[in-house]
């Protein structure tokens, strides 16, 4: 039984998706990782093919991040699910932290762009931040 399945939806992230599987799989080397590519038209399905150890999924056309993200899910063989998002928005390490709280009285961790300026490394336009 795999102890933790990790699912990535992506669309159209060919220039950061390399980058984030090797920091994922650095932290996460044991443990299952699902990229969904949901549609996407540039070369984020062969990227994710060329890693042995990663399950893709992919979507003939878009139909969003929920879906991929639910998609991925029911295909998740782990007892502790979760996502990240392909833009490399956490760091896996971080990620790996956080679930030290699962089993202490918590169900369920959920990250927070909020809670440190240095824990997003990635930009966000004002209207992004607000809605």
């Amino acid at each position: 039984m795999v102890d933790i399945s990790i699912v990535v939806p992506a669309y159209n992230e060919q220039d950061r998706i390399g980058e984030m599987l090797d920091a994922l799989l650095k932290e996460f080397s044991s443990e299952q990782v699902i990229v969904v590519s949901d549609g996407s038209t540039d070369s984020t399905a062969d990227i994710v093919r060329s890693y042995k150890s990663i399950e893709l999924i992919e979507s003939e056309k878009t139909r969003g991040k929920g879906y991929a993200i639910v998609s991925g899910m029911r295909a998740a063989k782990g007892d502790i699910l979760g996502f990240l998002d392909a833009d490399g928005s956490f760091d896996p390490h971080d990620v790996k932290a956080m679930l030290s709280w699962l089993g202490k009285g918590h169900d369920c961790v959920i990250a927070s762009k909020w809670m440190r300026t240095t824990f997003s490394k990635v930009s966000e336009g004002a209207f992004r931040k607000l809605s």
